[in-house]
């Protein structure tokens, strides 16, 4: 009974980063399961990559409905994540879970450096961006979104494609690995490479979670990794979450949520290195 309360808790959590962030909750739901309920490191990443897939599915429909959603881009970059996630699922199965543990330890820890330096990263590419001229833009996977704050349309076009194209590689391959959604990535480089306005970003990496997610689901229950009994409760938890977070929660500014998060970020990958 405590365990499900506890599941019910982290799938709130997920729900409501989801809505807000943009994030699948992965960095908080693995060292949940392997660190307090002693979950084996294979099936949390299992059942995180399914827990992630509700997330998406809860939290997406309003952000399409709002237009906040780079629908085009999302499908481009999409099968490369997806090629990427069945390849490191497929390779996760062969390492050992302890390793896993120091691999994801030694991720959140970069993760965690990314966001205390964000600010100057945000800058140096906001300057590399205005010296850049339009031929890097891509108008065909571009679109606007009705800016409720200014009550005004935003038009975006994204660029650097060929670079995001990289990166995507490297997300989808350590969300098959590891189990995590790949938001913590992907919303700050289509910020700050393809030049996306904050909300897009949020909702497109939302909307491609979801489908990355499921790919690398497929490996791990083929190999019997995922717990129904577990998973239930997550996803139940991640609905309740996404309806707290966007009837109460919107006007919340992202940053109260990015600060303790990182805190939650510096000590669980401490503990997952030294576990």
């Amino acid at each position: 009974m405590t365990d499900d309360i506890l599941l019910l808790t982290i799938g709130v959590i997920c729900g409501v980063l989801g809505h807000i962030l943009g994030l699948g909750g992965g960095i908080l739901i693995i060292p949940f399961l392997t660190e307090i309920l002693k979950v084996p490191m294979h099936d949390a990443i299992g059942l995180s990559l399914t827990a992630i897939i509700a997330t998406s599915a809860f939290t997406t429909p309003g952000k399409i409905k709002n237009g906040q959603v780079a629908i085009k881009l999302a499908a481009l970059l999409e099968s490369i994540l997806l090629i990427a996630t069945f390849a490191g699922a497929y390779l996760s199965l062969y390492i050992d879970g302890n390793y896993l543990k120091k691999i994801f330890a030694i991720l959140m820890s970069c993760i965690a450096i990314m966001m205390l330096n964000e600010p100057k990263i945000i800058s140096y590419f906001q300057r590399k961006t205005q010296a850049r001229t339009d031929s890097s833009k891509s108008s065909r996977l571009g679109g606007e979104y009705w800016d409720e704050e200014h009550k005004k349309f935003i038009t975006y076009s994204p660029e650097n494609i060929k670079i995001l194209a990289i990166i995507c590689l490297l997300t989808g391959f350590l969300t098959g690995m590891l189990g995590i959604g790949g938001g913590v990535i992907i919303i700050p480089a289509l910020v700050m490479l393809a030049n996306l306005p904050v909300r897009i970003a949020t909702g497109t990496s939302l909307y491609m979670l979801g489908f990355t997610a499921s790919g690398g689901t497929l490996i791990y229950w083929m190999s019997g990794n995922i717990r129904t009994a577990i998973v239930i409760p997550l996803i139940l938890g991640a609905y309740g979450g996404s309806i707290i977070a966007r009837t109460y929660l919107s006007s919340i500014k992202s940053d109260v949520i990015k600060k303790l998060l990182l805190v939650i970020l510096i000590i669980t990958g401490v503990k997952m290195w030294l576990s």
